[in-house]
């Protein structure tokens, strides 16, 4: 699976967190956190897309077609997934930490 691909697997995760008994609320602002990284990267390269999900920071913005789209768009995710990875380990609730985990594709 390229990474890519995992990216958006994981982005899609974090954009929808699950729901939780109102005992327990407190995780979801880290989880909301974490997937602010991700719609800051996604905003960054489609960000009509994030602005179709109702971030509306990003509608005045446009499609990034500059040279090497491609290789900035799977670096920058990398740099994402590495971040995750690093606040995950810092994590002790069992949905934070599961939150950032990479799913299987749906495929």
């Amino acid at each position: 699976m390229r990474s890519r691909d995992l990216f958006i697997v994981v982005s899609g995760v974090l954009c929808f967190p699950l729901a939780a008994p109102a005992a327990d609320r407190s995780w979801i602002e880290t989880s909301d956190r974490n997937s602010a990284i991700v719609i800051e990267m996604q905003g960054a390269f489609q960000p009509e897309f994030m602005s179709e999900l109702g971030v509306d920071r990003f509608d005045t913005a446009v499609l990034d077609l500059a040279p090497d789209n491609a290789k900035r768009y799977d670096a920058a995710a990398g740099r994402v997934l590495e971040r995750l990875s690093a606040r995950r380990k810092t994590q002790s609730g069992p949905r934070v930490r599961r939150d950032p985990e990479p799913q299987p594709a749906l495929v």
